[in-house]
């Protein structure tokens, strides 16, 4: 009996001692920011990670091989979707005229912006591998949200561009990366101005810095930049990839990027838990993983299309797609009076457009509010879409409503005639509200979508185009999700969980499955 006694015990020891971990078997590299918060949290942390030294410069590309090298084989780039580098090839470093020529090594933070000193120049956390065309093209641009009718340069298919910012608090040029890595990048820049809070204090002298940086150790940042990077790293949470340059990058240089090892940790300095004590090894993220389903570190989620099986004691609610996401617009940056997204009231003012992808065209575009508005009273407001590219079956879905009182119907077409859809027009929307259509669309290549109202001026809300489910019939009805009675665990589509819950609205996902609520 007592050896059985004692065996349970060490048994309960180690799973309180396994419970009791920190993140990427870091053990207590973090220990000595335990119990801090807010501004004491980003000193302890700068104090455990600011090294003075590192390899250098020239030992990056070595680093590049492991830390940025795709499933693949090639080189990771963080500039352009259309190019694939043998890492150390002929491409590295060499001249180019376009893109796709060359890479080379690209500091996310310029390095003019603290005078090309060491030890930031050669970091390598924040000096990344990019297509050397497109990295000249931003040159020493800050990171922000480009205008899409402002845009004077995009990469290949539009995975990057340069135009005038459209974020609140900031009206100059900018760089837009891809939506992929902005929270990669947002957590790269809280590292940075936690490693280097003590020199951050100059870097606020050069002019495209100072757009940035406040000169100060805390809050470090401008609050427009602030409040784009939290967004951005709300929206694009860590994955595997980069938990795994985290790691490749700590044994090149000897230390860590921890807004990677411990995801929201920038809540606890700047955000919405600056009250609340670091614990390194017991941490609370507020992010909610799915016990359910974890992630296989091989097989990572794709943040667009997260985990959350079926709970057969709560089904799910009738919805109105299916399938993984290929193309999906919320309008939700536009800034005007009107629409209300799933809440009609009326017509709408000249407000700002502003949209997820660029390349939407009208002769007449406005904002209404989170929802856009095509035409005017004498212009036609046929609306093309931005280049979308499908591969098989899929389902549209898309939402608009009347001007005012307005009687107005709705005719699609594709500009690709390899791509059919089932029903190309739809008959007289309802008033003052808001009206859901899908039809089954199908074919192999790129095409735009061309909305043709039969009155001057519409609005419309989320579009939707998703994979169809080998066995999902063709839609003959249309199906709205409805967010009525029981409460449902509901989640953004970067997969947070949102508190909203039934009162959510817009694109969401409940029990696993895409939604729309039209209420």
């Amino acid at each position: 009996m007592q050896r059985k006694l004692i065996t349970l015990s060490i048994a309960t020891l180690l799973g309180l001692v396994a419970c009791a971990q920190a993140p990427n078997n870091t053990d207590d590299y973090y220990a000595r920011a335990n119990g801090r918060k807010g501004s004491a949290l980003k000193t302890a942390l700068c104090q455990i990670i600011y090294k003075d030294k590192n390899p250098g410069y020239d030992a990056l590309l070595e680093m590049y091989h492991k830390s940025d090298k795709r499933a693949d084989g090639y080189l990771r780039d963080w500039y352009s979707n259309a190019t694939s580098y043998v890492i150390g090839g002929p491409a590295e470093n060499h001249s180019y005229n376009g893109e796709g020529q060359s890479y080379n090594r690209e500091h996310s933070v310029p390095q003019s912006w603290f005078s090309k000193k060491a030890p930031m120049k050669s970091d390598g956390h924040h000096v990344i591998p990019t297509d050397g065309y497109v990295n000249n093209r931003r040159g020493n641009l800050p990171f922000g949200e480009v205008d899409p009718n402002s845009i004077t340069y995009q990469s290949a298919n539009g995975y990057s561009k340069v135009g005038r910012c459209r974020t609140s608090g900031y009206t100059g040029q900018v760089f837009e990366p891809n939506d992929k890595i902005k929270g990669d990048l947002a957590r790269i820049y809280f590292y940075m101005a936690t490693c280097y809070e003590n020199q951050i204090s100059s870097w606020s002298s050069n002019a495209e810095a100072a757009h940035v940086f406040n000169g100060t150790k805390y809050p470090g940042f401008t609050q427009w930049q602030l409040d784009m990077l939290m967004r951005w790293s709300r929206q694009d949470p860590v994955d595997a990839v980069e938990t795994a340059r985290n790691d490749s990058v700590y044994n090149h240089q000897d230390n860590r990027n921890p807004f990677v090892d411990y995801p929201g940790l920038e809540e606890y300095i700047w955000g919405s838990k600056q009250d609340v004590a670091f614990n390194y090894w017991d941490y609370d993220s507020g992010i909610e993983p799915d016990p359910q389903d974890p992630d296989d570190p091989d097989n990572p989620d794709d943040p667009d299309n997260p985990d959350n099986p079926d709970n057969p004691d709560n089904p799910d609610n009738p919805v109105i797609a299916e399938g993984d996401t290929l193309f999906i617009e919320t309008f939700d940056g536009c800034a005007g009076t009107g629409g209300n997204d799933n809440t009609w009231s009326g017509g709408a003012g000249a407000g700002t457009f502003v949209s997820d992808h660029s390349g939407w065209s009208a002769a007449y575009t406005a904002g209404g509010l989170k929802c856009a508005r095509f035409g005017s009273g004498s212009k036609k407001g046929t609306l093309t879409s931005p280049t979308i590219t499908i591969d098989g079956d899929c389902i549209l879905t898309f939402k608009v409503a009347p001007w005012s009182e307005e009687s107005c119907s709705i005719t699609i077409a594709a500009d690709n005639n390899a791509i059919t859809i089932a029903d190309t027009s739809f008959g007289e929307m309802k008033k003052q509200q808001w009206n859901t259509y899908q039809t089954e669309i199908s074919g192999s290549g790129s095409f735009t979508l061309v909305f043709t109202p039969s009155t001057n001026r519409f609005f419309m809300d989320e579009v939707l185009i998703t994979k169809k489910e080998l066995d999902e019939p063709v839609p003959t009805t249309i199906k709205t999700a409805t967010t009525e009675g029981k409460r449902q665990p509901t989640y953004t589509l970067d997969g947070r969980r949102t508190a909203l819950g039934n009162k959510a609205r817009g694109p969401m996902i409940v029990n696993g499955r895409k939604v729309i609520s039209t209420k």
